[in-house]
């Protein structure tokens, strides 16, 4: 798996950008208020293990960063909540495509974990939408 390139075909014009670890916190906060209950798939990446999915298609509720830890919080149906902690995270980037978020990958140690929704549409497109 190519880690530059998380998400689409190899033919579609996708940009990478790190996020800033200063600005963490802010751009988590930012962008689980633009997605919350966006159906997202979460898997993780190492060398050794290759691709592991974590969750598929559950609503994301929120991702944040408490200056040691990333935790993505999702619905688990049911009234169920379930959260995938990653613990110290090195690096934080989101991948777009014409200025829509597509993915978001956080990078611990050799390990990424990659949170993909299933579909990619501008925030405006599903404001208000159940």
């Amino acid at each position: 798996m190519d880690q530059r390139r998380i998400a689409g075909r190899a033919d579609e014009p996708i940009a990478r950008r790190e996020i800033q670890r200063e600005r963490w916190r802010e751009f988590l906060d930012e962008f689980s208020r633009a997605h919350e209950d966006w159906l997202v798939d979460v898997s993780t990446f190492d060398p050794h293990r290759g691709v592991q999915p974590i969750v598929h298609d559950r609503p994301l509720q929120g991702i944040t960063f408490d200056g040691n830890c990333i935790a993505i919080g999702l619905d688990g149906g049911a009234e169920t909540h379930l959260t995938h902690v990653i613990e110290h995270p090195d690096a934080l980037s989101v991948e777009q495509e014409d200025h829509v978020q597509r993915s978001l990958a956080i990078l611990s140690g050799a390990a990424t974990v990659v949170v993909r929704f299933r579909s990619a549409l501008p925030a405006e497109m599903v404001d208000g939408v159940p």
